[in-house]
């Protein structure tokens, strides 16, 4: 967006919405993102805008972007999910409301299967004041494993400063804004924010051991062999590392 409508300026919304009325676990999965289009403030007013090929670009752009999560089989499932990147007035959204599910603990039922922005955005040309949805769904759905997941930074820790294990072991799984998913040595993960080298913890996707290839911790998956959370049950683990 910002290389093809430099004026508009694009803000996801940082949760996800579902209707009021959406369903329990026995209907389908359906929420969306938002992501609030407006005029950017640092563009001369004296600027003339093409609101016709401003459309025409949103249009690509969105329409390359639903292509993109399509063809990424590493997240998206087409026999069991979909997604729809539309662009709507804001007025056009419907009553919706904070989605606080976890969609990370459901899996498909396939027993069930078998049976059958802010108010503050100015309007120009239809373009800015409008949102762009992103649509997902998934299938009807059984809660699994609802158990707390222990976050990334415990695990980092652990591994750091656990006398029992060897940090020099481990291989850090993570996901670059640019290349996907990306490992790099346990030694060599930078946690203050003023290094150049720096990545975020809410991207790491798991911690795996070099000598066996082991993932002692995944997100996705909600392992957790450190301190046996999430899909891993109660309870610790053996400290000893070859156990």
């Amino acid at each position: 967006l910002n290389r093809k409508l430099p004026h508009i300026h694009a803000r996801i919304w940082p949760a996800r919405f579902s209707t009021r009325d959406a369903g329990d676990a026995t209907s389908d999965y359906e929420g969306c993102y938002l992501i609030g289009l407006t005029r950017a403030k640092d563009i001369d007013s004296n600027t003339t805008i093409d609101g016709t090929a401003s459309k025409e670009a949103l249009k690509s752009t969105l329409d390359r972007f639903e292509e993109q999560i399509r063809s990424d089989d590493r997240y998206y499932d087409p026999t069991s999910s979909w997604v729809q990147v539309t662009h709507v007035k804001q007025s056009a959204l419907g009553d919706l409301a904070l989605d606080t599910r976890e969609w990370g603990v459901y899996v498909a039922d396939d027993e069930a299967d078998s049976d059958s922005e802010d108010k503050d955005l100015e309007s120009e040309d239809d373009l800015p004041g409008e949102l762009a949805a992103t649509t997902l769904q998934e299938p009807r759905i059984t809660p699994v494993a609802a158990a707390k997941l222990r976050p990334a930074a415990d695990i980092l820790s652990r591994l750091r400063w656990d006398p029992n294990l060897d940090s020099q072991n481990y291989i850090v799984g993570y996901e670059d804004r640019f290349l996907g998913a990306k490992e790099i040595a346990l030694e060599r993960w930078k946690t203050e924010q003023t290094d150049d080298e720096f990545i975020p913890q809410h991207r790491i996707l798991y911690f795996k051991r070099r000598s066996d290839g082991v993932v002692v911790w995944d997100r996705k998956m909600r392992v957790d062999l450190m301190f046996r959370s999430g899909a891993s049950g109660a309870g610790g683990v053996e400290r000893r590392e070859e156990e």
